[in-house]
């Protein structure tokens, strides 16, 4: 098995941006890590924050760090960027993308784990833009059925998207259920949408 064998993200408090900025560089290297079956597991530095070093999934003092994906994504937290069903959307987690633009974005699925989640798992995707004077208004919205196995590892069909002819930020947000409808995995991503209105 090939295995990481050390990886971390903010090196010192010294010019970090703090806990944000943290869990931005660990997103991207969990969806990076998670395309890529063949690695069987990393070794992450480090448990918490020690000295200079702001790697830690807790700060110095062990408090919990305010990693900002609930506020993006509600219901998110840190443990769906551990979750055993994982849905990669690559790791540039901002891109910046043409205004009206119809962009086809890659998915990878991940599956590490033998539990039987039924025969069907489905992709709930959404597609949310802001324009330049803060009105936020739904673009996208699609369930897709995904054929279930144990151990799966498959690059999913492209999402389609119509971006939106205003600039702006739009988020891509991903929810991943079993047949229950209970919610496996939430993941999103960013758009800067430019040169258009």
């Amino acid at each position: 098995p090939n295995i990481n064998s050390e990886c971390g993200n903010v090196w010192g408090y010294n010019g970090s941006t703090g806990d944000v900025d943290w869990s931005y560089d660990y997103h991207r290297m969990m969806n990076s890590f998670r395309r890529f079956p063949l690695v069987a597991g990393w070794l992450y530095t480090e448990h918490h924050d020690v000295i200079n070093e702001w790697n830690g999934y807790w700060r110095f003092d062990r408090s919990e760090k305010e990693t900002g994906l609930g506020a993006i994504m509600e219901g998110m937290r840190l443990n769906d960027l551990h979750s055993p069903v994982y849905l990669s959307m690559g790791n540039e987690i901002p891109r910046t993308v043409q205004a009206g633009e119809v962009l086809m974005q890659p998915m990878f699925l991940s599956v590490m784990t033998g539990e039987d989640f039924g025969q069907t798992l489905s992709i709930e995707s959404e597609l949310w833009h802001t324009d330049a004077i803060g009105e936020t208004k739904q673009q996208f919205q699609s369930i897709q059925l995904i054929n279930y196995r144990p151990w799966m590892q498959d690059t999913l069909p492209d999402l389609r998207l119509n971006i939106p002819a205003q600039n702006g930020l739009a988020v891509l947000t991903v929810k991943v259920m079993d047949e229950s409808g209970e919610v496996l995995h939430r993941n999103f991503m960013h758009f800067e949408v430019t040169g258009g209105q």
